[in-house]
């Protein structure tokens, strides 16, 4: 969360991918599923890079 929104957020994973997208989902009042395709695929894109470089990052969870 701190990656994507620079700081900590009560809201789940979705809605802190959807900000980054459609930025009124910080307010967890906006229909994911209502979004567009494009949108939607944009939103995929930017989970994925996150998750690689946190993988990249090598961060060890011991």
């Amino acid at each position: 969360m701190r990656r994507a929104l620079g700081r900590h957020t009560g809201l789940s994973w979705p809605y802190v991918i959807a900000s980054l997208e459609v930025p009124e989902a910080l307010s967890g009042r906006c229909d994911l599923s209502g979004l567009d395709a494009d949108t939607q695929l944009r939103m995929i894109d930017r989970m994925l890079a996150l998750i690689r470089e946190f993988v990249e990052a090598g961060i060890d969870s011991k």
